[in-house]
């Protein structure tokens, strides 16, 4: 599925990505999940803001790509915040 764009903008990803949190938070006991994504996917930049995360920085030429520099964005989101968003929902 991943990457097969016949399931894309199908909400798995949230989904699946949801249970993970869920996970991580409830079950594992974290306090802070983070992911990053190239500054041009903006489908991950989309899935990341519909999660609840917030974006916390941009990390310029992090990655070396097709013979070029390129820019990373951070999202996080707090086991408080996942919790509280859970919860109005």
């Amino acid at each position: 599925m991943i990457g097969n764009k016949n399931f894309q903008e199908k909400g798995y990803s949230k989904e699946a990505s949801l249970m993970m949190l869920n996970h991580g938070f409830n079950t594992m006991n974290l306090h802070r999940i983070y992911c990053g994504t190239m500054q041009n996917n903006e489908p991950m930049k989309r899935l990341s803001l519909a999660l609840g995360m917030k974006q916390e920085g941009i990390f310029r030429d992090e990655v070396y790509k097709n013979g070029k520099y390129h820019d990373t964005i951070r999202f996080s989101i707090l086991k408080e915040e996942f919790n509280a968003d859970i919860a109005l929902n």
